[in-house]
């Protein structure tokens, strides 16, 4: 945001869709640090959602849940089991599904939200 910002303002506007994760609005076990690194992101954007709103600049967060990536390959089926099971969607996102969201926040679905994190979990925060 720090290097876009500056040009946006004054010059029509733009759209921001900073990433996040579900670690920022539920408890989970040893994520301190990353909850309130993610959590900081959330802070970020509702601030420059109403700071830059009149510059027709519309800034909202993405906060996926567990998405999969090469990172989930040496967990445990056990625990992969567990995460699945914890889906009320029955899977576990993909990248397409992040950026699927990304994509209609920047197109005009997103015109008029700003201030907003939306949630790319399938429903595992819904409990």
């Amino acid at each position: 945001m720090q290097a876009v910002l500056p040009s946006m303002i004054g010059s029509g506007g733009g759209k921001i869709v900073n990433v996040s994760s579900v670690a920022a609005l539920i408890g989970m076990q040893n994520t301190a640090a990353y909850a309130a690194a993610k959590g900081g992101i959330l802070g970020l954007s509702r601030q420059a959602a109403i700071q830059d709103a009149s510059e027709k600049i519309r800034v909202n967060v993405l906060a996926p849940g567990t998405i999969e990536t090469p990172i989930l390959g040496d967990i445990p089926k056990e625990l992969y089991d567990v995460m699945i099971a914890g889906t009320p969607a029955g899977r576990l996102g993909n990248p397409d599904d992040v950026a699927s969201m990304a994509l209609h926040l920047h197109g005009s679905g997103g015109d008029l939200v700003t201030g907003q994190t939306f949630v790319v979990d399938g429903g595992g925060t819904a409990h």
